[in-house]
């Protein structure tokens, strides 16, 4: 019964009071059955009958021992209560929920009188104390005034002082600024809050002084949480002194750890925002006035932030892409600053510190990188028409400290970001793009001299015209001591010069660059140079400018067909090689894509027939499906309107679906060991869906690949799983949502009275089990209910939307029958369902809830 299973954790938790040996787990769950017991049962006066219970004894060590038992249960007790695993009937916890508001007079009373007496000196008390408090702030609604009176709440601050309290001590008060962040409504607590808090800056200098990092972490989260707790009331138009908090976080800022140097950064990003979006016009105005001098002084101190450190060549690979990550972290800072005081002006701020630094110590190279690197951030905002700040900074760079790869690396990338720039000043052009050349000298620069120059290619191709093309002969004689990923940023960069030119030059230019790939590959070397020559004719393929030659023709589609004999032969050649596979595939996607439906559609059906020419023989490459994909997306769209492609199309997803049920005529083992075919497979017949619905109808081509769909949802692979639930997910959708939904609605109830109870019961086998959070893709996102279409309870909902009667009895029967019901996770899962008030977020957290009640994630229920 009841009585006796409570009567047994009584006097469980009453035996560790007297045990000798401290086994905090134990009592831990033993507080955590008690807390589930309490909300399950409405045993509302939990905690006066347990602290009544335990807390008799004399002795200083019984009560210290009771003390913190007690303490632990009210600390679990409200987060029991919120916690989404413990399958409980949402009034029976609502109703909870308020006795744990109620009893806040009591659980404050006892906490007070703990504190005050004999076991208040404790550290593990008073620590414990703290921890317990921060459960009940979190979960419960505690009054602002009530808590601003609590005498715990200011001796938070003195414990802040105590090595062995500080970091609880600082998660109390952390916890405190997140839960009262509105200071119209909870002005007590502010005011408990604010000079407490700011008394602390000496304590943060101190620890800057002795070097202690952990203090320093601790305290910098407390200021950073006030700023954005508080962050109205910097805007508020009475000076309350708000600056002061404006200037400890500036210290913080820069700390010379860059880990509590990043604590603040989005808290900046608010404050701008915010004066930014300031409504009234006078209050923007006196706190801009207020303000822009703490901001100019902030810029100042990122700037200085980005400094790469000294050892910085001595530092792992990723302790390198860490600090990078610190670096962006901090421009981004510096763009959000140029919101509020102008980008134009905080170039010139930027620039100034350049200047000076290159004038007083141009030996100290990190400090001139970091104004380099703050320079580059904020290009995309600094207009052409700048003819003060970017003359300037552009001047200086051929006269930079040389053999510094750092400052040239930096210096390259400066120079593309400002290309667009550079387009409207062609006396500077010169100069910089002989400085970009030069860096190819520098094996370790050339990566960003490459970027550099496709950028100011791309920016400037009107300038720089066809005499630039030489710089392609040119490649030619160097690539050999390039990287082949810088070659192709160059030819790249080409490519946008070529689209600049009238229709003939470009044609001519394009043909000129494409000659020694064309030629290579008619005669292949080896697979890796065909590789290569693959990845250059697809820039040629993507980038050819969108004009029609003398032959009537699409560049690109010119240029595929000229390769489509070369291209064949490289399939026979090395069949198995699926670098190659997919390279040709890559050609053809951007061909098709370039030029566009009409111009492509002299490619449509040699394109199809190689698609399931090739993909017929092993080790049938998944990207031919992916290659007949695009075709859909290009060639099936609107053709209830316009059939012109209709019959190519049938056939294509028709061939290519009788080879993939051929391929998988051995069902799921298989299907195991080709699952990116299955994934290919499946995403094309979702995109058939969503462009050609019609299409997969009036063929009948939705039967046979929902059977396949069902065979295949326990595939053990994630991307293949997740092509297969899209799939299913969007066939239902076709019946149930948008504007053609009626039209089909009839065709998707017949496929699914079929396979519908199959489904079901596959997507419960996951929801049963340990696989639910390997195989499902049903997570919540971070920004509210969106879920994604793919999971779980996305495509019960649409099920459901298809027949709530039907998915209930397929429900059921996955439960295991009408018997099933008798288990309450069954019967609360099942009156979720059929609740006329359900939604997404209800069903989401409805399965969350069952499969925890299977799995251990939450109480289990005895069956």
């Amino acid at each position: 019964s009841i009585q006796s299973l409570k009567s047994s954790l009584f006097s469980h938790i009453a035996k560790c009071t007297q045990s000798k040996e401290n086994k905090l787990a134990v009592i831990t769950r033993l507080c955590l059955a008690l807390a589930s017991l309490a909300v399950q049962t409405r045993w509302n006066d939990v905690f006066q009958d347990l602290s009544g219970n335990i807390m008799r004894g004399t002795t200083p060590e019984y009560q210290a021992k009771s003390a913190l038992i007690v303490l632990e249960f009210v600390k679990v007790l409200p987060e029991e209560c919120f916690n989404k695993n413990l399958v409980v009937p949402s009034d029976r916890r609502e109703d909870f929920i308020r006795a744990l508001d109620h009893s806040i007079p009591y659980i404050f009373q006892f906490v007070g009188e703990l504190a005050s007496g004999p076991l208040g000196n404790d550290v593990a008390v008073q620590e414990t104390i703290f921890r317990s408090l921060i459960s009940w702030i979190r979960y419960t609604d505690i009054k602002s005034s009530d808590l601003a009176k609590f005498p715990i709440f200011r001796a938070a601050f003195n414990a802040v002082k105590s090595p062995d309290l500080f970091e609880v001590a600082i998660d109390f008060l952390v916890e405190i600024l997140r839960t009262y962040r509105n200071p119209e409504k909870s002005m007590d607590v502010v005011q408990v809050m604010v000079p407490n808090a700011m008394a602390l800056e000496p304590m943060y200098l101190e620890s800057i002084s002795k070097g202690d990092e952990d203090v320093a972490l601790g305290l910098c989260r407390l200021f950073t949480e006030m700023g954005e707790s508080y962050l109205n009331l910097l805007m508020w138009e009475q000076d309350l002194g708000q600056l002061a908090l404006v200037k400890i976080l500036m210290k913080c800022t820069s700390h010379s750890n860059y880990e509590i140097a990043d604590i603040p950064l989005y808290f900046w990003y608010q404050f701008c925002k915010e004066l930014i979006q300031l409504e009234e016009k006078s209050i923007r105005d006196l706190k801009m006035a207020a303000y822009s001098s703490s901001l100019e002084e902030l810029l100042i101190i990122l700037v200085k932030a980005v400094q790469y450190p000294v050892d910085i060549d001595k530092l792992t690979e990723d302790q390198v892409e860490s600090y990078k990550g610190h670096r962006y972290n901090m421009t981004d800072v510096i763009i959000d600053i140029c919101g509020v005081i102008g980008s134009q002006y905080c170039l010139e701020i930027i620039v100034s510190l350049l200047e000076a630094q290159m004038h007083q110590d141009r030996n100290n190279w990190q400090m001139i990188e970091a104004c380099l690197f703050a320079s580059r951030s904020i290009a995309h905002l600094i207009l052409p028409n700048n003819n003060n700040a970017v003359p300037k900074l552009l001047q200086i760079i051929p006269h930079l400290p040389e053999n510094n790869r750092h400052l040239r690396h930096t210096a390259n990338l400066v120079i593309g970001r400002y290309s667009h720039w550079l387009e409207q000043h062609a006396a500077v052009l010169g100069t910089m793009f002989q400085y970009l050349l030069n860096g190819f000298s520098v094996p370790e620069c050339s990566a960003s001299a490459a970027i550099g120059v496709k950028q100011v290619c791309h920016n400037c191709a009107k300038v720089l015209g066809e005499p630039t093309l030489s710089l392609y002969d040119h490649l030619q004689v160097i690539k050999i001591h390039i990287k082949f990923k810088d070659e192709l940023e160059i030819l790249d960069g080409l490519c946008s010069i070529v689209k600049a030119l009238p229709v003939e030059s470009a044609i001519t230019s394009l043909h000129r660059i494409a000659i020694p790939i064309v030629d290579s590959l008619s005669k292949p070397q080896s697979t890796l140079s065909a590789q290569q020559d693959l990845d250059r004719l697809c820039i040629l393929l993507r980038k050819s400018p969108s004009i029609i030659g003398k032959d009537g023709q699409h560049p690109s589609i010119s240029l595929l067909n000229s390769m489509w004999t070369p291209l064949g032969q490289l399939i026979n050649k090395w069949p198995e090689n699926i670098e190659i596979a997919e390279n040709i595939c890559r050609c053809n996607k951007h061909a098709i894509k370039n030029a566009g439906k009409k111009m492509a559609e002299p490619l449509l059906l040699p394109m199809a027939e190689r698609i399931i020419q090739v993909f017929a023989l092993p080790p049938h490459h998944s990207s031919y499906i992916y290659c007949a994909s695009v075709c859909v997306s290009v060639f099936g769209d609107n053709l209830e309107k316009d059939d012109t492609y209709a019959d190519i199309i049938s056939k294509l997803i028709a061939q290519l679906s009788q080879l993939v049920f051929h391929l998988f005529q051995s069902g799921l083992p298989i299907m195991q060991q080709y699952p990116d075919v299955v994934e290919e497979y499946f995403y094309m017949m979702e995109r058939c869906i969503r462009n050609c619905p019609t299409l997969l109808v009036r063929f009948q081509l939705l039967e046979n690949p929902l059977k396949l769909a069902v065979e295949g949802m326990m595939i053990q692979h994630r991307e293949a799983h997740r092509g297969i639930m899209h799939f299913i997910s969007e066939t239902v959708a076709l019946g149930t949502e948008g504007r053609s939904a009626k039209n089909f609605e009839s065709v998707v109830k017949s496929l699914f009275q079929i396979q519908g109870e199959k489904v079901v019961k596959n997507i419960f086998v996951p929801i049963l089990s340990r696989d639910y959070s390997k195989y499902t893709t049903d997570d919540k996102e971070s920004n509210g209910s969106n879920l994604p279409e793919s999971g779980i309870s996305s495509m019960l909902w649409r099920l459901r939307r298809l027949s709530h009667s039907l998915l209930e009895k397929w429900i059921i029967e996955a439960l295991g029958g009408e018997k099933s019901l008798s288990y309450p996770p069954n019967k609360i899962f099942i009156g979720t369902i059929s609740s006329p008030n359900c939604s997404r977020d209800d069903l989401y957290d409805a399965i969350t809830q069952l499969n925890g009640s299977y799995t251990g994630g939450a109480h289990k229920w005895s069956k």
